[in-house]
């Protein structure tokens, strides 16, 4: 008795939830079922046999149009139909079905057009592959083998038959986990320029190229153009920053903390994916001079190792 009050208070108590996570992932089945629109990559290659093969394939609900089957079946009985063309399949992104078809005489143009710009993925590093997505070409590598710089990664050149190939711009990433040693000069004493966190703002009329008055002897200037009169009357918002010289100095260990911070920032400007990221930094040697100290690090990251190289 005592469970059964439990539970029929669970119920009482969190119904709304329940129905809402119910809801939630009803709506997540069908917005993954659901099929908007359905569109040739390539405007050229349109064929309203495949159209109709494709729509088939699809269940139908007054306007709506749900997937009934795998897309892998689908592609199957697609490629069984239209042998005619070298390459064909559907790919869903979101509520839309992408269909990719390739001719006989693209894979022809593809091989003799020099106009083509096509080429490969290499690695920029020696590296420990865990993980790798593939946009355009054929993957040469696989998960948990090691690669040198330079070794080639995403292939663009795609075996077809009959010692045929096409060329592609190969496209996508490959995940590594990189090892490397980081050099880092940190001078003792340094001089730098600033702002120092007084600034004016105000707004101005500008004719032509009229210069901007300052109280600061030193300062950076940023002028927002508001709307202008035949280009040459502008009526502008000014933002004047008070710059400021500043002096600093390092001893073995912030200068550490600042050689990794470097690194760091480093590292970050040049990621372009989340899945990037530092997993270590180990300082491996420090040298000190008489104006500076160096710093030797052992660097482990998670990154993308590729960088792309245009094949003749």
């Amino acid at each position: 008795d005592l469970n059964k009050k439990r539970f029929l208070f669970f119920i009482k108590e969190y119904s709304i939830t329940l129905i809402g996570i119910l809801l939630f992932l009803f709506m997540l089945i069908i917005i993954n079922r659901t099929i908007t629109e359905i569109e040739f990559v390539d405007n050229n290659t349109y064929d309203e046999d495949v159209l109709n093969v494709i729509n088939d394939e699809l269940d139908t609900f007054y306007k709506f149009k749900f997937l009934n089957k795998k897309l892998s079946l689908i592609n199957d009985r697609l490629k069984q139909t239209f042998y005619e063309y070298e390459w064909i399949n559907v790919e869903k992104e979101g509520s839309k079905l992408l269909v990719n078809i390739t001719k006989s005489t693209d894979i022809n143009n593809n091989i003799n057009n020099n106009n083509f710009t096509y080429g490969s993925l290499y690695s920029k590093y020696d590296a420990y592959i865990i993980g790798y997505y593939v946009k355009n070409g054929r993957i040469v590598i696989s998960n948990n083998m090691s690669v040198r710089k330079d070794d080639e990664l995403i292939s663009g050149i795609i075996p077809i038959y009959s010692d045929k190939y096409m060329y592609v711009k190969a496209d996508g990433y490959v995940i590594g986990e990189v090892y490397e040693n980081i050099d880092i000069t940190v001078y003792k004493y340094n001089s730098f320029i600033e702002r120092s966190g007084r600034f004016i703002t105000y707004n101005k009329v500008l004719f032509g190229s009229q210069d901007i008055d300052s109280p600061f002897e030193n300062y950076d200037t940023v002028i927002t153009e508001v709307f202008s009169l035949f280009k040459f009357i502008k009526y502008v918002k000014v933002e004047l920053y008070e710059l400021v010289e500043r002096n600093i100095s390092y001893d073995s260990d912030s200068g550490n903390l600042y050689a990794k911070s470097q690194i760091l920032k480093e590292f970050n400007e040049n990621s372009k994916y989340d899945f990037e990221k530092i997993v270590s930094v180990k300082l491996l040697n420090m040298l000190e001079t008489d104006d500076s100290y160096v710093y030797t690090y052992g660097v482990k990251s998670i990154r993308d190792i590729t960088y792309f190289k245009e094949l003749k």
